[in-house]
């Protein structure tokens, strides 16, 4: 049975793999908007 990830959890897979592979600090850059501000940023900080 598979699953797939939530939309918070592909937004962040992104800034992980987007940081660590062009070595970017993605704090306050741009965020599905079905995410609120307050949650991307909490997810910005942890991806990068």
């Amino acid at each position: 049975m598979g699953s797939h990830p939530s939309l918070k959890g592909s937004y962040l897979a992104a800034l992980v793999l987007v940081s660590t592979a062009f070595n970017k600090n993605l704090v306050d850059s741009n965020y599905p908007p079905e995410i609120n501000k307050e949650e991307a940023l909490f997810l910005q900080k942890i991806g990068n």
